[in-house]
């Protein structure tokens, strides 16, 4: 999800914005956790998706991005169950 004309690359001016999260911009789906390089400016994304571990034991997880975002992840389906495990500030 995209929300163009976003004011500055702070992760709290795109969930300010009074379109977030119920009125993206433009919506695509995506092939992995990953979104095009060169989008635009002046914008914020929202990347959702399931991660199915084929096998249980230690997973490691990394962000990153050229402006500020955060990475939620839980252990259920359940957003409110999310926890920021890494940010690029």
């Amino acid at each position: 999800e995209a929300y163009t004309g976003i004011a500055g690359t702070a992760v709290d001016q795109l969930t300010s914005d009074p379109k977030y999260p119920a009125s993206p911009d433009e919506v695509r789906l995506l092939a992995g956790i990953d979104t095009p390089n060169g989008y635009a400016d002046n914008y914020g994304a929202r990347v959702s998706g399931f991660i199915i571990p084929p096998t249980s034991g230690d997973y490691y997880f990394f962000l990153r991005s050229d402006d500020a975002s955060q990475l939620y992840l839980s252990t259920d389906d359940k957003e409110a169950n999310a926890n920021l495990i890494a940010e690029e500030t």
